[in-house]
């Protein structure tokens, strides 16, 4: 069977304020290669007497292919994000920003994939969606004053977003089917999503501002927020968790920057990809945390125990480090340029490809690391490290 260029596509933009995708086809014999239109947008919620600016961190663009062979698929990027595909039994792209820390940008007639059309019952979708922790509220104008306190503004923002998703943007922000035959033409289904009425939303605001507390775990409870999991990709700017015990919580990819977490118990916690830097975390118990890919840029990390907790590929230039327990940490790939690493025990560590250019290491303690170069050990010793044997 060979393919016409008479190919029928039903598109539903039901976000387009968000998101706006449109999915192309060209035919090759039996072939058909996709091409994607695709713009991210920040989008303004009017919310009663003020508004929220929401923009998206991340999201998904999933294939399902009926009655046809998928052939290949190819990942995309442009100068503000990027889109991996990851082979799977649903071929997906999972889509990240590069520079800023939302999506924005577009992408024009860009190839993505191939199938291969085995009858007329194939059948094509392709859905964009997203999940909780890729939405944050990235300003607001008229909804609480200017002075409000980081832990309630943290929480109010959190449980506007969760409402939102609730509300308005799932399943799906966008959804475009291919099909051979019917329709006769292609076709843009008018199904727009508009928030209803906000009352709740309003009357939820209203409620934290008039809060009696400034503890983030007792308005998390009045938001009926799950402190551990509803804060995963949120923005939490200078918020004070000092002491709280957020054990197996999922903090990833969440917004930490300033936070004053000192002895904060985060054992066990997700914090990969989380922004951590300038963070106080001064004696916290981080042990057998994932802080992979984390920055914990100028972060403070004295007298923290992370034994066990996977710190690769993460930033911690310039981190204060010092009399910290380091021990079966896995280093690997991380960014330790300027750090302070004195009075450091570092014993059965992963350090392979680890920097230390201009690492203060006096007194720190070194004992059967893997991935250490005799140079980089050497080096270290001449700046003050201990090597036991």
């Amino acid at each position: 069977m060979t393919l016409s260029d008479e190919t029928s596509f039903i598109q539903e933009n039901r976000c387009s304020d968000y998101l706006l995708m449109e999915v192309l086809a060209t035919p090759n014999g039996q072939q058909l290669d996709l091409y994607l239109n695709l713009s991210f947008l920040p989008t303004k919620e009017t919310l009663g007497e003020g508004n929220a600016t929401v923009e998206l961190n991340g999201g998904q663009l999933e294939l399902q292919l009926t009655q046809g062979k998928f052939l290949q698929g190819s990942s995309l990027e442009t100068p503000q994000f990027t889109a991996t595909f990851v082979s799977g039994e649903a071929p997906t792209w999972i889509f990240q920003p590069k520079v800023t820390p939302h999506l924005h940008g577009r992408l024009d007639k860009a190839y993505f994939a191939s199938i291969e059309v085995e009858n007329e019952a194939t059948e094509v979708s392709l859905t964009f969606t997203i999940s909780p922790e890729n939405i944050q509220i990235a300003e607001t104008e008229g909804l609480w004053p200017h002075s409000i306190a980081p832990n309630l503004l943290a929480v109010v923002e959190r449980k506007i977003a969760l409402m939102l998703f609730e509300i308005k943007l799932q399943p799906y922000l966008s959804q475009v089917t291919w099909m051979l035959k019917a329709p006769e033409e292609s076709s843009i289904l008018a199904t727009e999503v508009h928030l209803p009425d906000t009352a709740l939303i309003r009357t939820t605001i209203r409620t934290l501002l008039t809060a009696e507390t400034d503890n983030f775990l007792e308005l998390a409870k009045l938001a009926d927020l799950e402190p551990t999991q509803d804060f995963a990709g949120a923005r939490l700017l200078g918020v004070d968790l000092r002491n709280l015990d957020l054990a197996e919580a999922n903090f990833q990819g969440t917004y930490l920057r300033g936070a004053d977490l000192c002895d904060t118990d985060f054992s066990g916690a997700d914090l990969s990809g989380a922004n951590l830097a300038g963070a106080d975390l001064s004696g916290a118990y981080l042990s057998n945390a994932n802080l992979q890919g984390a920055d914990l840029h100028r972060a403070s990390l004295a007298l923290a125990n992370l034994s066990g907790a996977n710190l690769q590929g993460a930033n911690l230039q310039q981190a204060n480090l010092s009399q910290a327990n380091l021990s079966d940490t896995n280093l690997r790939e991380a960014n330790l340029s300027e750090a302070d690493l004195t009075g450091v025990g570092i014993a059965i560590a992963n350090l392979t490809d680890t920097v230390f250019a201009g690492t203060k290491v006096e007194r720190a303690r070194f004992q059967d690391n893997t991935g250490l170069t005799e140079a980089m050990k050497l080096e270290l010793m001449k700046r003050g490290a201990i090597f036991d044997a």
